[in-house]
């Protein structure tokens, strides 16, 4: 179960560097580029927020085993 709960909390930061990534090129364009920028952005937050919520759900299931499996 540990490793389930690293995997989706790396997924989580991957996602949230992303949509910062994103949302900060947006704000150095403008036009079509910026739009885009601005989608992916959005895009990517939706991943972030589904990763975090998993990742909350496997952190509550394992903090609620009992040791030893």
């Amino acid at each position: 179960m540990v490793p389930n709960v690293t995997v989706f909390y790396t997924a989580w930061l991957i996602e949230r560097d992303l949509s910062e990534f994103y949302g900060r090129m947006a704000e150095k364009t403008d036009g079509k580029a910026r739009q885009a920028l601005e989608l992916l952005a959005r895009w990517e937050q939706e991943h972030e927020r589904f990763f975090r919520q998993f990742r909350d759900k496997l952190s509550e299931v394992y903090a609620n085993m009992p040791w030893g499996g």
